[in-house]
């Protein structure tokens, strides 16, 4: 799942509530580098809508 780091706490409870797993797997990475396109279309794909 990608997202963006202000989403991560709603992405976190959002997999806690309905993840099967007592203790499912949730990491967030820090990005070091990344082809511009590529960043530009997540930020672009997660944003919240109104």
């Amino acid at each position: 799942m990608k997202t963006l780091s202000e989403h991560y706490q709603k992405v976190e409870s959002a997999i806690l509530a309905i993840h099967p797993y007592e203790v499912p797997e949730i990491l967030a990475l820090p990005v070091v580098a990344s082809q511009h396109n590529y960043a530009k279309w997540v930020s672009e794909v997660t944003q919240q809508s109104d």
